[in-house]
């Protein structure tokens, strides 16, 4: 797993670890093992709706609804 960079704004770093997270849950349902690339592509969502969660209190209630709806 990834962590924020020294100089990194928080938006910055949840944005690329959010990238990177949905990426490899992509990567994973592009695999051939289909139970463990399910799994994994869960963890990788799971993990980002965390993020959302964490920082919906900051964000304005519409872009958190899309990007909740999104995902």
């Amino acid at each position: 797993m990834s962590s924020f960079k020294r100089k990194e704004s928080v938006v910055d770093g949840v944005r690329r670890l959010s990238r990177g997270a949905l990426d490899t849950a992509i990567a994973a349902l592009e695999s051939d093992e289909d139970a463990d690339a399910v799994a994994e592509a869960v963890r990788e969502v799971a993990r980002v709706l965390a993020w959302l969660e964490v920082l919906g209190p900051g964000m304005e209630r519409e872009a958190w609804r899309r990007e909740r709806t999104v995902l």
